[in-house]
C-alpha cells in the first residue's frame, strides 16, 4: 500500500504512515478516507477532531498546497523550527527545504517596525508589547544621542588640542625669533667689543727697538689695524722723508682715481711705455715707445718696483697733479720733485710713513677697481728683496704683502698682514742710515707687530 500523502510504501496492517504520521486510508476505516470538500482533499483523523475540540486555542488545518493540507499543531513549529535544516514533504513525494536561502542576508533592524509590529500582534499582548517597543525605541533613541554627544565632544576636543598646538608652535616660533635676534644682537656686541678691543701696539716698545741702530738713521713706523682704522706710529711718522721708490704708492692712489672717476677700468686705459734709467725694472729697453694698457703697467710696477714703469706714469698723470690728488685727500707729505733715478741737486721726492700707510689701508678697503683682492694679486715685490726687512721674522705660511725701496743710505717698506684674525698695515722708514742696519731694525720691528696682532 502507498501513503497517498507522501507517497511512502506502508507496511501491511499498519494504521499510519511510519514516515509521514498520517491514517492509511483504506476500506474499514470509512474516518480515514478522503472527502471532497470544494477543490481541496481533506484527511480527516479522530486524533486531531478531537484535539481540535480540547484545544482552546482551535487547532487549525494547514494548507501544504493546492492539493493537500495537513492539520498543523501550533506547539509543532517549535520544534521544527530549531532546525534549520528540517524538511516538509511535497505532495509530489520530493522533499523540501522549509527554509528558503534568501542569499544568507539577515534582515535589517528598524527600531519602528518593531513598534509597528508589535500594535498589530494580539491584542491580548498589545499593552505590553507596545510597552516594550517604545522602552526598545527610547533605548535606541538614548543610544544615538550618546553616540552623537562622544561624537561632538571628540570634535571640539580635536579643535581645542589643534588651537593650543598652532599657539605653542607660533609661541615657540615666537621665541627662536627672539633667541635668535638676541645671538645676532649677543654677536654684533661681542664683534664690536672685538673691534674696539684692537690689539694695542706698545709705541715705547717700538722706539726701544728703533734705538738699538747703531747709525743714527732717522726712522718712522706707522701702523694701521684695517679693522678698526686704528693708527699707531711714532712721534716722526706724519714727516715727509725721503721716498726713493716708496713714490709708487701715490702713483697707484692716482690710476684707483682716474677709473673712479671717468667709470673706466684699467685695461681699457692705454698707456706708451717709455724706457729712460737703469735701475730695478722688469721692462726692457727695446720695449720703449710701446703701447700697454695701465693694468698691465701697475701689477708690473708692484711686482718688481719697476724705475721706468715708475717715470712713465710720472708723465702720464703729472707730477703736480699726483701731489694735488694726495693733498686734498689729507695726505699732505706726498711731493713730487723729480724723477726716480735722476739726480739733481736738493731736489727729491718724500712721503711719510703714515701717508705711504694710510693710502693702503685706504685702497685695501675701497669698492674700486683698485681694492682688497687687487693688493693680494698685485702688491707684493717678486724679487729676491721680498723678505729683506719687514718679512724677516715672520711665519712663511701668512699672507705677507709688500712694496720696499732702497739705496745705500735708505731702506723704505710698507707690507700688509692680511690673513689673520687682525690684519694691518705696516709702513717703515729709514733715511741717512746704514742699508743692513735698517733692515735688521725693520724685521725686529715688524715681529713685535705681528705677535701683538696674532694673540
Amino acid at each position: 500500500m502507498i501513503c497517498k500523502n507522501c507517497g511512502n510504501k506502508i507496511i501491511d496492517g499498519a494504521t499510519v504512515c511510519d514516515l509521514c504520521g498520517a491514517p492509511v486510508a483504506d476500506a474499514s476505516n470509512e474516518a480515514m478516507q478522503p472527502q471532497e470538500n470544494g477543490t481541496e482533499n481533506i484527511i480527516k483523523d479522530p486524533f486531531w477532531e478531537q484535539t481540535k475540540e480540547n484545544n482552546a486555542n482551535n487547532a487549525y488545518v494547514k494548507k501544504v498546497s493546492n492539493e493537500t493540507k495537513i492539520p498543523y499543531d501550533p506547539f509543532a513549529p517549535i520544534a521544527n523550527t530549531e532546525s534549520a535544516d528540517s524538511e516538509i514533504p511535497k505532495n509530489d513525494g520530493t522533499k523540501q527545504q522549509k527554509h528558503e536561502d534568501k542569499g544568507n542576508k539577515e534582515p535589517s533592524y528598524d527600531p519602528f517596525a518593531s513598534y509597528a509590529n508589535s500594535t498589530n500582534s494580539n491584542p491580548a499582548n498589545g499593552n505590553e508589547a507596545s510597552k516594550e517597543s517604545k522602552v526598545q525605541l527610547n533605548r535606541n533613541a538614548i543610544i544615538l544621542l550618546s553616540i552623537a554627544i562622544i561624537i561632538i565632544i571628540a570634535v571640539v576636543a580635536v579643535i581645542v588640542i589643534f588651537s593650543k598646538t598652532t599657539k605653542n608652535n607660533k609661541a615657540a616660533d615666537t621665541n627662536i625669533i627672539q633667541y635668535s635676534d638676541t645671538v645676532t644682537d649677543e654677536k654684533s656686541n661681542y664683534d664690536n667689543e672685538k673691534k674696539i678691543a684692537s690689539p694695542e701696539i706698545d709705541m715705547a716698545r717700538v722706539n726701544t727697538i728703533i734705538d738699538k741702530d747703531t747709525h743714527n738713521a732717522a726712522m718712522s713706523v706707522c701702523i694701521i689695524d684695517l679693522t678698526t682704522g686704528k693708527e699707531f706710529k711714532t712721534s716722526n711718522a706724519d714727516r715727509a722723508m725721503s721716498a726713493s721708490a716708496m713714490i709708487n704708492i701715490p702713483i697707484l692712489y692716482a690710476a684707483d682715481n682716474l677709473v673712479k672717476n671717468n667709470g673706466n677700468r684699467l685695461d681699457n686705459i692705454d698707456v706708451r711705455f717709455h724706457y729712460s734709467t737703469s735701475g730695478r725694472s722688469f721692462m726692457e729697453k727695446d720695449q720703449d715707445g710701446n703701447v700697454y694698457d695701465l693694468y698691465y703697467l701697475l701689477s708690473n710696477l708692484l711686482a718688481y718696483s719697476d724705475n721706468n714703469i715708475a717715470n712713465t706714469l710720472i708723465d702720464y698723470f703729472g707730477m703736480s697733479d699726483i701731489a694735488a690728488l694726495c693733498h686734498k685727500n689729507g695726505y699732505d707729505s706726498v711731493d713730487f720733485q723729480r724723477h726716480i733715478g735722476e739726480q739733481i741737486q736738493n731736489k727729491d721726492n718724500y712721503i711719510s710713513a703714515s701717508d705711504a700707510a694710510g693710502i693702503i689701508a685706504e685702497l685695501y678697503n675701497s669698492g674700486h677697481e683698485i681694492n682688497e683682492d687687487f693688493l693680494k694679486s698685485h702688491f707684493y715685490i717678486n724679487d729676491s728683496a721680498v723678505y729683506d726687512g719687514l718679512g724677516k721674522y715672520l711665519p712663511r705660511n701668512i699672507m705677507f704683502l709688500n712694496h720696499n725701496a732702497f739705496t745705500q743710505t735708505t731702506y723704505n717698506e710698507v707690507c700688509i698682514v692680511s690673513n689673520i684674525e687682525n690684519p694691518y698695515v705696516l709702513a717703515f722708514i729709514s733715511n741717512n742710515g746704514n742699508l743692513e742696519s735698517s733692515k735688521l731694525i725693520a724685521a725686529q720691528v715688524s715681529e713685535y707687530v705681528f705677535d701683538t696682532f696674532n694673540k
